[in-house]
Formats: structure tokens, C-alpha cells, sequence
């Protein structure tokens, strides 16, 4: 793995970028090949020399009927006629690959490509294959207490359409990665050890597609969906499969996986709700000093407990008259019979009628008003005068039993 700074919001979009990598459609103007093949009537065994140069003179002809020899070059001898063409087109990029046979000894044998290898009477070396793959790699976000690099790698051949070797040896070669030639062990009885050569690639090394996207003829949009999904499980996540998931946050020192905002709410709410207490203390004691003040909820607690807000009132302030004799009276009450009155009117509706005397109706409650109209007695009476009930608070009885 190797250590990287890629931020974690480009990510996974790095990815797609460089799968689709729009940069090269102007750099892409297509590949088109053409191999001559042509047919032989006859052939020599592996080693025999027809010439004699080599001293070996056991040489036969077989025909072999059928068979096409690649040409080294791609000219047509003059008079030759081709049998046959033949034109491949890659629906995925724009890769053509024209293929011309021509008739049986159209072209001298020398001119032909390992013409005798085909059916060969002695034992024909094991040849190469090369595997070829593609690479996609992931990115850990910078959020991750170690960022690293995880390659995952897909067979070319199953990614888009089929891409002739020729394209392959000609244009993805030059910009590969070409590991050590191993030998696989045979899977079956009878069978050889076979070379191969595994050969690696980007996606940026691949030329953009005629789309402009993924291909459309291969697996490429399922493994790339896979891979997405494999990123959000593991890597999004600090970690690999079958590797402990990594300490997301640090608390004082300690892992935690909770997120921040989590404990924040967790701090917070219950930390409004004890201060709804002393908000509920400071309403209560207006109420003991005639002030107006709310009954029942706080603020705090209408932040929590919005349905609250609908039980909560609102109590108007009494006569200034009235207000200094409260005053005197708290004045003249212990700590402990104040929270004893708190915790039995602070958290209700009822009012302490023993301690304040009636309720006085004033503000957003229709007063009790007695009016006396004049009239009479030649105008004698009070007439528009209003008179109020304003009865005295009855005296401190102190503390309750």
C-alpha cells in the first residue's frame, strides 16, 4: 500500500474519471491494421533445411489443406488475387482490423511467418501467452487515520469488445506494465507447462470509447458497480476485508465510532433540559413577586418538547402595591420553603392562592371590573367610575408544615 493525499470527495469520481478520461478524444483519431495471410500447398517439418545449409537433407512434403500463414508485410504480389477479405470492427472503440487471404503459394515461403510450425512432426516449444489485465485503484479519504492505495485489478478481454492482439502488441504495449514470464503448472494429465506473461494496464491507457463512457460490450459497467460498492464498504471506511475497521474518531485520547454531531446532540439536549430547571426556578419566583412569568413550560423546554408550547401560559403581573408586599414576603421565606413552593406550583397550572391571594385578571385575561353607572340622587353617584377588587395578600404564614 502505498501513502497518498487524495481528498476523500474526489475519490470514488477519480475513478470514473479515469476510466472515461474524456482528455484523449482529441488525441484519439482511430487504429486500423490490415494482415495479409496466405495458404501453403505444402510444408517442411521443424529444423529441415531445403536449401541444405544446415546439412539436413530429411525433408518432406505434406499438404495441408486449409491452413493460412501470417505474412510478414502486407503487399500483394502482383498477379495474385485475394481469396478472401475480411473486415473486424470493434463496437466499442473505434478499432478495425482488415484481414486478406490469398490462394495457396501466392507468396514465396520465406516471406511467410513461422510457416513451419504448423503441424509439425517434432515437438513444437511452448509459446507465451500474455494475460492481460486492468488495474483500478482506490483511494482511503483523507479523513482515514493511514491513507493508502488498494489495486484491484479486471482481464482486459472481458472489459469491453474484443481487442485484436495486434492493437494490443502495436498501441497498449508501449504503456504497460510487463511483469516476469511464469509457468503454470498443468491442470490435467498429459498436458505441458504453459508460459505466460501478465501484462498491465490503466484506464487511461485504454483509448475512449465511441460513446464517450464505459463500453457498452463487455462487463465493464458491472464491475465498475461492484467496485463502487467495495469502495463505500471498505475503503470509505479506513479498512480492508478481513482487516479490523480502523478508529473512526478520537475523544479525548479514545477510539470511538460515534460521529460528532451524535454526541453533540447527546451533550446538548440533555443540557437544555437541566437548564429548563433553573429557567422554571427564575419563572417561579416572578410569580411569587407578582411579575408576569410562564406557567408550566420554559423556553429550554419548548425547544425540546415543541407539543409543550400548547400547556404553557402566561401569567400577567399583579398591582405594584401588590408586588412590594410579595417582595417582603420572599424576602422573609427559608431556601427550603421556597423550593418546597417551587416544586409544588412551579411544574402546574395552580395557583398559590395561599401565598398570593386570589389571582388578579389583568393583561391578556378580561378583568372583573365593576362599573357603576351615574344617575339619580342628582347625579350623586360614581357614575363611570371604575371600582377594582383589589384585595390585600393575606399575611406570610410561614413556612408549611
Amino acid at each position: 500500500m502505498m501513502v497518498q493525499t487524495n481528498p476523500h470527495a474526489v475519490a470514488f469520481l477519480a475513478i470514473m474519471a479515469s476510466v472515461i478520461h474524456p482528455a484523449l478524444a482529441n488525441e484519439w483519431t482511430g487504429w486500423t491494421r490490415t494482415n495479409l495471410l496466405a495458404l501453403a500447398t505444402s510444408y517442411l517439418p521443424n529444423g529441415c533445411d531445403p536449401e541444405g545449409t544446415t546439412g539436413l537433407t530429411s525433408c518432406y512434403e505434406t499438404y495441408v489443406p486449409g491452413v493460412p500463414y501470417m505474412v510478414k508485410h502486407t503487399n500483394i504480389p502482383p498477379g495474385a488475387t485475394p481469396t478472401s477479405s475480411s473486415t473486424y470492427t470493434n463496437r466499442d472503440w473505434d478499432i478495425k482490423m482488415v484481414t486478406i487471404l490469398l490462394p495457396p503459394d501466392a507468396v514465396p515461403r520465406s516471406e511467410i511467418d513461422g510457416w513451419y510450425w504448423f503441424r509439425s512432426t517434432t515437438t513444437r516449444p511452448p509459446s507465451t501467452s500474455d494475460l492481460w489485465w486492468i488495474d483500478h485503484t482506490l483511494t482511503a479519504p483523507a479523513s482515514c487515520p493511514t491513507r493508502f492505495e488498494f489495486t484491484t485489478s479486471h482481464l482486459l478481454r472481458y472489459w469491453g469488445d474484443r481487442l485484436p492482439s495486434e492493437f494490443l502488441d502495436e498501441y497498449m504495449l508501449p504503456k504497460a506494465t510487463v511483469f516476469p514470464v511464469y509457468t503454470t503448472t498443468p491442470s490435467y494429465r498429459g498436458a505441458y507447462p504453459s508460459p505466460v506473461r501478465e501484462i498491465h494496464v490503466k484506464p487511461t491507457d485504454l483509448p475512449p470509447t465511441r460513446n464517450g463512457g464505459l463500453p457498452l460490450y463487455g462487463d465493464a459497467g458491472l464491475f465498475i458497480s461492484d467496485l463502487k460498492s467495495f469502495n463505500q464498504s471498505y475503503i470509505t471506511h479506513c479498512h480492508l476485508p478481513g482487516e479490523p475497521r480502523p478508529c473512526s474518531y478520537t475523544y479525548a485520547g479514545k477510539c470511538s465510532k460515534i460521529e460528532p454531531w451524535k454526541i453533540i446532540v447527546a451533550a446538548v439536549i440533555p443540557s437544555i433540559f437541566l437548564l429548563g430547571f433553573v429557567e422554571s426556578f427564575f419563572w417561579f419566583r416572578r410569580l411569587m413577586l407578582g411579575k408576569s412569568c410562564l406557567r408550566l413550560g420554559t423556553v429550554c423546554w419548548n425547544l425540546i418538547f415543541i407539543f409543550l408550547v400548547f400547556f404553557t401560559a402566561i401569567e400577567d403581573k399583579r398591582s405594584p402595591e401588590h408586588q412590594a408586599d410579595f417582595r417582603e414576603q420572599w424576602k422573609k421565606m427559608s431556601l427550603m420553603t421556597k423550593i418546597k413552593l417551587w416544586g409544588q406550583f412551579g411544574f402546574r397550572h395552580r395557583y398559590p392562592v395561599e401565598w398570593l391571594g386570589e389571582r388578579k385578571p389583568t393583561g391578556r385575561v378580561t378583568e372583573s371590573i365593576e362599573m357603576t353607572r351615574g344617575g339619580g340622587n342628582g347625579g350623586a353617584g360614581r357614575g363611570g367610575q371604575r371600582v377594582e377588587d383589589d384585595d390585600i395578600p393575606p399575611a406570610y404564614p410561614g413556612p408549611p408544615a
